[in-house]
């Protein structure tokens, strides 16, 4: 299946009684592809000080402990918002399962791997070590990421996200 369609179910499932895949594979190319990346968008913005953290943990064990407080203080601000992406993604497990897949948790997991890749592809270049130096610039990571247009940005694409997977009524005559 190609990926954009992934992406695309994986939003869709958001709102439960949204669009059907069958009508979203009628829909202009560039509309999947434009949910596609917005989804793609917030959920990587929700992943990102883990995923960082993580990575800069294994190549030095005491990063964890010295970065603990700045990443749950992260989680404390942004719990509203981190909440709603969580949803968009955990909502979207079901209609993305295939009869010949793993399940739902298959599909939970296949998801979170993906994000967890194009993370470290971009962040470390793919490689077990920090060569652009993110380890420690985390905390300026996490700040950059809290920054109120960036913030403001990643919600109104979240709530973009929701609005079109929104069931529309007809208008009452």
């Amino acid at each position: 299946m190609n990926r954009a369609v992934v992406v695309v179910m994986v939003a869709l499932s958001v709102v439960g009684s949204g669009p059907t895949l069958a009508q979203w594979s009628d829909a202009p190319r560039d509309r999947v592809l434009r949910l596609a990346d917005d989804v793609g968008t917030i959920n990587a913005w929700r992943r990102i000080p883990e995923v960082t953290r993580e990575h800069c943990a294994k190549l030095s064990p005491e990063f964890g402990a010295a970065t603990f407080e700045s990443f749950a203080s992260w989680n404390r601000t942004h719990q509203s918002l981190i909440a709603l992406i969580d949803r968009l993604v955990d909502a979207s497990a079901t209609p993305l399962t295939s009869p010949a897949s793993d399940g739902v948790e298959g599909t939970k997991s296949a998801l979170a791997e993906e994000t967890r890749r194009l993370i470290l592809e971009t962040y470390f270049e793919g490689k077990e070590a920090d060569p652009l130096g993110v380890c420690p610039k985390y905390r300026e990571v996490l700040d950059g990421l809290s920054k109120t247009g960036t913030v403001a940005r990643v919600r109104g694409t979240a709530y973009s996200v929701e609005s079109r997977l929104m069931p529309h009524k007809p208008a009452a005559p």
